[in-house]
């Protein structure tokens, strides 16, 4: 189970196709928070989530990275 954090986190990066600068301040609208505090907890969730094979990064002109 994640936390209700994490859950925005993967909602809202599914909602923007894992546009990352848009999801953070996305959220960070939302949360009242700093864009870049937003953002740097959102990286880190997403490297966890590709250390156990959940998600995988594509550059927009290329395969997964």
């Amino acid at each position: 189970m994640y936390t209700p954090a994490a859950t925005a986190i993967w909602m809202v990066l599914r909602e923007y196709d894992g546009d990352l600068k848009a999801a953070a301040e996305r959220l960070a609208h939302e949360w009242s928070s700093d864009v870049a505090a937003v953002r740097a907890a959102m990286e880190a969730r997403v490297a966890d989530w590709q250390n156990v094979g959940l998600v995988t990064t594509q550059h927009a002109d290329g395969p997964p990275a």
